[in-house]
């Protein structure tokens, strides 16, 4: 955990200004002289962002680097014993079981700082800015305790929601939480987000977009909280994520009316919007990330670092033939479909292509650098997987909308249609690179498609151990 802190504040120092170089090597001493101000409390959430997009984390291991090999979606060519035993699900062996605490104290740590955030917000209760910062941190604090329940959390379709799950942290101060069920920790993300939902009531994003700058352009101090709300936690992401919390918690009917919600709300606003063919296909500017599509993201500065180490080299390559090959060219595929621009089927995977143009200072393409966190697909999938039993022609109606976006031809129809499996195929061809598609087969407690047979379903398959310190401290 030590390392994880000092990591932390060396990010912390390099994104503010000349004073902040002299804060003491102590995560709590920075308090008196950080959050005095808006300024201060503002680099410190950039901090936070910064930390999430290093690479145990979201900028390689929450992503493709781990948990999309445990779904089989790429050959790992370099001479890799931690992928190995990962691709086998063998997490207590020591390669597997360094990144797995990673990742562990990683978002710990992140909610940590968060936490201290959260207890200095009194400092500038009634200035300008308050409720956005008080709205980033309590979201903040909830993604990353849901996500930290989706990896080290029961599977509660099989195990219930009194099944004992994690520690959720709501103070700064170091002391031992003990785990709590699955309903208590849900419960909790759902506080917080009701929380986070009344500080953005008035968020700029609902009026300007996820890319806008609502800094005024007459010579007022710039502010980054005001500025591309879409890669910072925002009011649609809150809507989201709550969304997401009750499709975990399996209340089919609320995660229906809240992911309509937010595709409603989206339709109506267009601040966030589904990607069309000739932004994928021009020579400049590319969006090949999606990145209209984010309702929450991430900001990724070494992006062309880890394209060129892991895809532009082929250490990562997907597993087409021999994995995902039906799903893109078979069953209820379409050749057509815009995903393959990513260069899924036999060339380097080009989703995270960067190129000496896209961040040259006359072309920068800031498109090229986005970590998705949740986008608009995801409330699409929730809200048919809701009706998936219940109302199946409204559960056809949402996917043939998406399809639709993603340049698929025709509409399905319910003639022999497999609708479980137009799901799974829809969610693993939508996901792949980004981490996604391990916690949904958690969730749905299902097995793991891969080149060979299925991998069956198990709790030990699903269930990230908890590091060893953690078992001794709390």
């Amino acid at each position: 955990m030590k390392k994880h802190i000092l990591l932390f504040l060396s990010i912390f120092l390099l994104c503010g200004c000349e004073k902040f170089l002299d804060v003491a090597p102590d995560d709590r001493a920075y308090e008196k002289d950080i959050f005095l101000d808006q300024d201060g409390f503002t680099k410190s959430l950039t901090g936070v962002y910064k930390f999430m997009a290093q690479d145990d984390l979201y900028q390689q291991h929450m992503k493709f680097k781990t948990l999309d090999l445990l779904v089989h979606y790429w050959e790992a060519y370099s001479p890799d014993g931690a992928a190995e035993d990962l691709m086998a699900y063998k997490y207590e062996n020591l390669g597997a079981r360094i990144i797995i605490d990673g990742i562990w104290g990683g978002l710990y740590n992140a909610i940590h700082q968060v936490n201290i955030i959260i207890d200095n917000l009194p400092n500038i209760e009634g200035e300008p800015h308050y409720n956005l910062i008080a709205g980033e941190a309590y979201g903040l604090r909830a993604y990353l305790h849901l996500e930290v329940f989706k990896l080290y959390g029961p599977v509660v379709k099989k195990e219930g929601l009194s099944a004992t799950a994690i520690p959720y942290y709501e103070s700064s101060e170091k002391n031992p939480v003990r785990a709590l069920s699955a309903k208590e920790v849900l419960d909790k993300v759902e506080q917080d987000l009701q929380q986070a939902a009344v500080f953005f009531k008035e968020d700029p994003i609902q009026t300007l977009g996820r890319e806008g700058d609502g800094n005024n352009p007459n010579g007022s101090t710039y502010s980054a909280l005001l500025d591309r709300r879409g890669i910072r936690m925002n009011y649609y992401a809150v809507k989201a994520l709550l969304a997401r919390k009750s499709l975990w918690e399996g209340d089919l009917p609320k995660a229906y009316e809240r992911s309509m919600a937010v595709i409603n709300e989206l339709k109506e606003s267009k601040a966030v919007r589904f990607i069309q063919p000739e932004e994928v296909d021009r020579q400049k500017n590319k969006d090949l990330r999606f990145t209209c599509e984010n309702i929450f993201a991430l900001y990724d500065r070494a992006a062309m670092n880890v394209f060129t180490a892991n895809f532009l080299n082929n250490n990562y390559e997907a597993l087409y033939a021999r994995n995902l090959e039906y799903i893109y060219n078979g069953g209820t595929s379409d050749p057509v479909d815009i995903r393959l621009k990513w260069g899924i089927n036999g060339s380097h995977f080009s989703k995270y292509t960067v190129t000496d143009d896209d961040q040259s200072e006359l072309t920068y393409n800031p498109k090229a650098f986005e970590i998705q966190m949740i986008n608009l697909p995801e409330m699409y999938f929730t809200a048919a997987e809701a009706k998936i039993d219940t109302d199946p022609a409204e559960f056809l109606r949402l996917m043939n909308e998406f399809r639709k976006n993603r340049s698929f031809r025709e509409d399905l129809n319910m003639d022999g249609l497999d609708l479980q499996q137009l799901l799974i195929d829809e969610v693993r061809r939508e996901y792949i690179g980004e981490g996604y598609v391990f916690s949904f087969l958690k969730r749905k407690y299902l097995p793991i498609p891969t080149a060979g047979d299925e991998i069956p379903a198990s709790l030990g398959l699903y269930k990230f151990p908890f590091p060893v310190d953690e078992k001794l401290y709390n």
